[in-house]
C-alpha cells in the first residue's frame, strides 16, 4: 500500500501547501532559527504543519506518485485514491491515522483535524546551549569578543 506520508513530507520541503484529493490541504511552514529564551538555548530552523479541510487545487502529490512509482497519471491516480481510501477507512476504524513525519490525522466532530509531530529534528541540525562552549579552535574555547563582526 502506498505511503502518502512520505511523499507528502517530501513535497512539503518544496511546497508550502500539497492537496490529498478527498482529505484536504496539508500546509509547510518554516520556521527560522531562534534562541529559546526559556530553555536558553539557539534553536536550528524548522518546519510546522498544518490542515485545512478543503478539496485540493493542485496536482503535486499526484504528479510526484507518477514520477516516483514511473507510472501514468490514470495508474497513479488510482494508486492514490486507493491509498486516500485506505487512510480514511483507518481514521474512521481507529479514530486517526499517522502521516509519517508530519502528524495525526483525527476526525473531530464530522471534520479533520492534524495535531502536528512535535519536530525536535531541526533538518538534521543539533540545538546549541552555550555558545561560548560550542565555538573551539582545535579543542580551546573562543570568547565571542574574538569573533569577526
Amino acid at each position: 500500500m502506498l505511503n502518502i506520508g512520505q511523499y507528502l513530507h517530501k513535497l512539503l520541503l518544496v511546497h508550502q501547501t500539497v492537496g490529498v484529493p478527498g482529505i484536504g490541504i496539508f500546509k509547510s511552514e518554516r520556521i527560522p532559527a531562534r534562541f529559546d529564551e526559556v530553555i536558553g538555548t539557539f534553536l536550528p530552523p524548522s518546519n510546522s504543519y498544518s490542515f485545512v479541510q478543503h478539496e485540493p487545487i493542485d496536482q503535486y502529490l499526484l504528479d510526484y506518485i507518477s514520477k516516483a512509482l514511473d507510472l501514468d497519471l490514470d495508474d497513479a491516480n488510482e494508486v492514490l485514491e486507493k491509498a486516500t481510501a485506505s487512510l480514511l477507512a483507518e481514521i474512521s476504524d481507529k479514530g486517526e491515522v499517522k502521516i509519517d513525519e508530519i502528524g495525526h490525522l483525527k476526525e473531530q466532530e464530522g471534520s479533520y483535524v492534524l495535531i502536528p509531530l512535535s519536530h525536535d529534528t531541526f533538518w538534521g541540525l543539533q540545538p546549541v546551549k552555550e555558545l561560548n562552549s560550542a565555538l573551539t579552535t582545535e579543542g580551546t574555547q573562543v570568547s565571542t569578543d574574538e569573533l569577526p563582526d
